[in-house]
């Protein structure tokens, strides 16, 4: 997305992405509360001046950035299941050659909040839970 707008849009994909994880994981974790969160979105609006933000870490405050931006438009894409898969699971390969970057700046603890929330799977099932 931000390639398609950045030519018009002062665009950024995934900014500060490394700190938006670990505020995220502070979030779930009961270490930062809301009104926090919302310091922080409104403190990078300020310092980054983004017309477009693509990132999917969005997800995590859309609810803020509704109320924080309410003249925005937000552009939700739809992958068909296959590709989506077939390119998480070659992303989350490719970053394991890159473990402690990964780890460090908290795509690890973000992507664990995300798919290993149910820690019960049935035996056919292994194989994806891995």
């Amino acid at each position: 997305m931000t390639v398609i707008f950045e030519r018009q849009y002062r665009a950024a994909h995934e900014p500060e992405s490394s700190f938006v994880n670990h505020q995220i994981i502070a979030f779930a974790n009961g270490k930062i509360n809301k009104s926090e969160l919302i310091k922080y979105v409104e403190h990078k609006k300020r310092r980054l001046a983004l017309e477009m933000d693509s990132s999917w870490l969005n997800y995590f405050f859309v609810d803020i950035l509704v109320n924080e931006f309410s003249e925005a438009k937000f552009i939700l894409t739809i992958r068909d299941c296959y590709s989506w898969l077939e390119s998480l699971i070659t992303q989350r390969l490719f970053m394991r050659q890159f473990e402690n970057f990964y780890i460090k700046h908290g795509w690890k603890d973000t992507d664990d909040l995300c798919f290993r929330t149910h820690k019960k799977h049935a035996e056919e099932e292994k194989i994806l839970a891995d």
